[in-house]
């Protein structure tokens, strides 16, 4: 298997030594480019502390004897319905090595998630359960949610949210059908102030539905059902970086003129948060 060359830029890095009075500066000049290890992997120095290190330090490529090439695969094969087990059999690598990786992809992908996404301000929120085996508004800056006739969620939400600070609607039945489609939906609402238009589970149905078709772990009568809830805690970390980052969705499409390509886009470049989509490698060298 032929070994990614990750390019690193001086720039970009930083001195991991805590006693460096340059500790943690990007961009100040003082890493350089120092020749490469055994392996080809480049190494840098501090020309303030004199301390050397590979570009992959503080990475989850890091001190590993697994090739870049490999842990992109396994963050690939992941992403798109391969357990653990699965992993194991198609890139015949123990199963052990494989989730340790997966351990250090997702508290990677939890610090870069909790680096880039936040501040993202609230306005309609539609919750939807899921289940498996195993920024709060202002008074002035009310968020909506909409959810389906389960009254846990009632309690769920008062639980953790002022009721003055929110709008809250319940679709209750969807059940008026013409020939298989939609006709009429039965809406109420529980406090606040909330349009019906605003009353719907569409988009966070999609979503739950988005993540079983990637995760094997939340497929309905399924044996791939998560042996301890950490693993699977960690294989939705991974996949939530990945859906915002890396993984183009449709419905953000920007459709241009006719003769020009459409601008494609994810969840992190409609909100602001990226400029452009993220490769597995940018995602995992961050």
């Amino acid at each position: 298997m032929v070994n990614i060359k990750l390019e690193s830029d001086p720039q970009k890095e930083f001195c991991s030594d805590p006693n460096c009075r340059d500790y943690g500066k990007r961009g100040v000049g003082n890493i350089v480019r120092y020749g490469h290890d055994k392996d080809g992997r480049q190494r840098l120095k501090c020309k303030t502390c004199g301390s050397v290190f590979v570009e992959t330090k503080n990475t989850v490529f890091y001190n590993r004897k697994l090739s870049e090439d490999q842990i992109i695969l396994i963050s690939k094969l992941l992403v798109e319905k391969n357990g653990i087990r699965a992993i194991k059999r198609i890139m015949e690598i123990h199963r052990d090595t494989i989730s340790d990786v997966v351990e250090d992809l997702a508290r990677h992908a939890r610090e870069v998630a909790d680096f880039l996404i936040r501040n993202v301000g609230l306005t309609k929120v539609q919750v939807d359960e899921m289940w498996s085996f195993v920024k709060i508004p202002t008074k002035d800056e009310k968020a909506t949610f909409a959810s389906d006739g389960n009254d846990q969620y009632t309690s769920a939400i008062l639980e953790n949210f002022d009721a003055e600070m929110i709008n809250y609607g319940q679709l209750v039945n969807v059940k008026e059908r013409e020939r298989g489609r939609v006709v009429g939906k039965t809406r109420t609402i529980i406090f606040g102030e909330v349009g019906d238009e605003s009353i719907d589970t569409i988009y966070v149905e999609r979503s739950n539905l988005t993540v079983r078709l990637g995760i094997s772990r939340l497929v309905r009568k399924s044996l791939c059902f998560s042996k301890c809830k950490e693993m699977l805690d960690n294989h939705l970390d991974v996949y939530q970086c990945y859906n915002n980052m890396i993984r183009v969705n449709s419905a953000l499409t920007i459709e241009t003129e006719k003769g020009e390509k459409n601008i494609v886009r994810t969840p992190c470049i409609a909100e602001g948060i990226t400029d452009h989509i993220w490769t597995w490698e940018e995602l995992l060298i961050f």
